[in-house]
């Protein structure tokens, strides 16, 4: 039978640039490409590894305004100006069947769920306030780029000439302020008595846009009630002082004319995206000096920018992860150097830290964001195609940039599929191709078997689409990830093989090996490498493939019964004794097993008995029992600590019930793992409740392993009460000695050599 080897793709290294080397504030790093693939139309993204004086991890998006598919989208959380959300869920919500977001990060700093600087979605105010000291990033209906300081002016004008000036659109109130307050407030404007305001509607359908001016009829005559609710399809203006006097003589009917716009450079300009930033990092190519325009600049942490070329058609979007060894992040001068390495002359500080996200709808979150989890922010920046619903492929491409498989490797690739605006649609199932130098195809043309040497082609052929892959064929040697397993003859365990290539450790499949089991007696392997337990005892399992052997050692431990009894209790010199809060307790065997345990409480704060042992059990018990009766003082709950494997130690708590304490394994931990076992009981703690001077008892019975699926279990009598005779006899789990043993029911039964098993009935 000819064996494949099955390889998992990872991504390997190859440099950045044309060059290998980087210089961020005039120390020099080391640049590995980890990933870099077509996620959208005119849309890339890459990870980086950075490595020099400080580790690094870089992820960004490069987006090609040229191309006529793809735009960008200032992305709020909400569709009120206050509101949270994480980059993956806005993307989810706000997505449409002709709006496809294709990647993006988390944008503005907040407070208290409200971005600090101004925000405008498709041409719509969220907030403007004039004379802000804020920083931006805009883009007009024309896809224009602009970074950097952005005013606000606006004015309202009455129907004989007067004017007044707009100070913000759903913004605070100030004294002698004209707000202007759409539906993204939210449904009132929340003011106070102080002032006037109106309601107007626009007219001919008009809209509040930047670069606007249009009419507006009042329709709620001037009130001065405060926190007016704020209508769908209109606007309340809300004076104060010289405001409040300029509203005071509008009526129902009366037409206002309203215009709005932001200016950049001394320029009026009609920005309908808009976010907020600071500082500016990156201005004409040069690092700005940015230590003190925020008290965390000069420290490491993760970092959010975005930034743009000198053309203004190539936007990217980046995060540097930080707070771990992997990439332990920057001050801003090293992520505006960064900016520019990557192409930008103009960039922006977004919010970092926690905050630091970088999405894509082909691979979900790409940073390792420092919560655990991406943070909830209040907006982002996205690239975005609006584009129509089309789930049709129309082109292809491999999602890893280059890869190195190891010899006789199979090669299983992820495929994406893109529609012909260059959407993502999903991954597909493309027939491959290759030249004999390289390997050869199988498994019905899905996989490559890498049994050549070198670089060379590898083709992927999707509905007259196609795609190539560089792929090299390296050194890299099968070899197990374990030296020894336990295994019990219900659970089987399939060998992990695995290479090292390019310094990371790759999945490998088992039908490339050659299987043989030592002593089949014991246990036995199957040609994938399953290796299944007969008989108790140790086997030795071989894999072997070219003149490379490995070794596997399999310690089978059959569990006879379900239950089998791992210490009676009945003393206690096995275990080293402590105590907290309790005096030293008093232990008496009981006459029909287990031990009583008399003690008097000295003190209610942390009052606990902790019996300490080594005890590794017997095969993979799935639960474990101790026998409870504290009737005469309260036990709240026992706890086990132990260690699974010669890990390291954990515990679990249980409650007693009905007189004993049971432990089920699997909420502790994962029993389907190789991992999970050999497992070692350290410690018993009785934790204790009860008041100062309290005389307590507790009587304790067998601690018994229970084994769900065990192998051995078989009949021990007739299905009616059976008599027992002879040199065996049999205790309840109690410990009582039975004189007959009654069907459905599970006994202990001790042989005249002394020996102890656990049958069910």
């Amino acid at each position: 039978m000819k064996k494949h080897l099955l390889f998992l793709a990872m991504a390997a290294t190859l440099t950045a640039s044309a060059t290998d080397t980087w210089t961020l504030q005039d120390k020099t790093y080391h640049v590995d490409t980890l990933y870099h693939a077509t996620v959208g139309p005119g849309v890339t993204q890459t990870s980086l590894q950075l490595s020099g004086a400080q580790a690094l991890r870089v992820f960004y998006s490069t987006v090609d305004l040229t191309n006529p598919y793809i735009d960008l989208r200032a992305t709020p959380a909400a569709n009120t100006l206050k509101g949270g959300s994480t980059i993956p869920n806005m993307a989810s919500k706000w997505a449409t069947d002709d709006l496809h977001f294709v990647s993006g990060v988390n944008a503005d700093f907040f407070s208290d769920s409200t971005p600090i600087g101004m925000e405008v979605v498709d041409g719509e105010y969220y907030n403007a306030v004039g004379g802000s000291s804020w920083f931006y990033w805009g883009q007009t209906n024309e896809k224009a780029q602009y970074l950097g300081s952005v005013g606000f002016n606006g004015s309202v004008t009455k129907a004989d000439g007067t004017s007044c000036t707009i100070n913000s659109i759903n913004g605070t109130r100030y004294e002698n302020f004209l707000v202007l307050f759409n539906s993204h407030k939210g449904t009132t404007t929340g003011t106070n008595a102080y002032g006037t305001e109106v309601t107007v509607v626009p007219v001919d359908g008009a809209k509040l846009t930047p670069g606007a001016t249009f009419q507006a009829r009042v329709t709620v005559a001037p009130t001065t009630a405060g926190s007016m609710t704020i209508p769908s399809d209109g606007i309340v203006i809300s004076g104060h002082g010289t405001a409040k006097t300029f509203l005071s003589d509008l009526q129902v009917g009366d037409e206002v004319t309203i215009s709005s716009n932001f200016s950049y450079g001394g320029n009026e300009v009609a920005l309908t995206q808009l976010a907020g930033g600071k500082p500016m990092i990156l201005s004409g190519g040069v690092t700005l000096n940015t230590q003190d325009a925020l008290d965390h600049l000069t420290s490491l942490n993760p970092r959010t920018a975005i930034g743009y070329d000198a053309t203004g058609t190539k936007v990217v979007l980046l995060v540097v992860d930080g707070r771990t060894s992997i990439s332990v992040g920057v001050v801003s001068k090293v992520l505006a150097d960064i900016m520019r390495e990557v192409g930008c002359s103009e960039a922006l500080n977004f919010d970092g830290g926690g905050s630091s996200t970088m999405w894509t709808k082909m691979n979900g979150v790409e940073n390792n964001p420092s919560d655990g989890s991406p943070r909830s922010v209040v907006n982002g920046v996205f690239a975005v195609s609006r584009t129509p619903k089309d789930d049709e492929i129309a082109s292809i491409a491999f999602n890893d940039y280059v890869i190195s498989l190891p010899k006789y490797g199979l090669y299983c690739p992820v495929i994406n599929g893109f529609n012909k605006y260059g959407v993502y649609v999903g991954t597909v199932e493309a027939q491959l191709s290759c030249d004999p130098e390289l390997g050869e195809i199988v498994d019905g043309g899905l996989h490559l078997l890498a049994s050549g040497s070198g670089t060379h082609p590898l083709t992927a052929t999707y509905n007259g689409a196609t795609a190539t892959l560089a792929v090299t064929i390296g050194e890299g040697s099968p070899e197990f990830k374990r030296s020894s397993v336990l295994v019990d003859g219900t659970w089987d365990y399939t060998v992990e093989v695995q290479a090292l290539v390019n310094g990371d450790y790759m999945t490998i499949a088992n039908e490339a090996l050659t299987w043989e089991s030592l002593s089949p007696d014991i246990a036995t392997v199957s040609d994938l490498g399953v290796v299944h337990g007969v008989a108790n005892g140790t086997a030795t399992i071989t894999g072997t493939v070219g003149d490379i052997v490995n070794t596997l050692q399999v310690v089978v431990e059959i569990p006879e019964s379900q239950r089998m009894v791992v210490d009676e209790m009945n003393n206690l010199d096995n275990f080293k004794v402590t105590t907290s809060g309790v005096s030293t307790p008093e232990v008496t065997s009981l006459g029909d097993g287990g031990c009583n345990l008399a003690f008097n409480i000295t003190s209610t704060r942390s009052t606990s008995i902790a019996l300490a042992e080594d005890i590794t059990f017997w095969s993979r018990p799935d639960q474990l029992e101790l026998v409870l009766d504290s009737s005469t003082s309260s036990v709240d709950n026992v706890s086990f600590t132990y260690s699974c494997d010669g890990a390291r130690s954990a515990s679990v708590k249980v409650a007693p019930v009905d007189g004993r304490v049971l432990v089920d394994w699997a909420d502790a931990f994962d029993t389907n793992t190789a991992e999970a076992y050999p497992l070692t009981l350290k410690k018993i703690t009785l934790n204790i409740t009860g008041s100062n001077g309290d005389a307590c008892s507790v009587d304790l019975g067998a601690l018994t392993a229970i084994y769900l699926n065990a192998s051995g279990v078989g009949s021990i009598g007739a299905d009616s009460a059976t008599s027992i005779d002879g040199p065996t006899v049999y205790y309840n789990l109690q410990g009582q000695r039975v004189d007959h043993l009654t069907p459905g029911q599970i006994y202990i039964r001790r042989a005249g050599t002394g020996a102890t098993k656990i049958l069910a009935r």
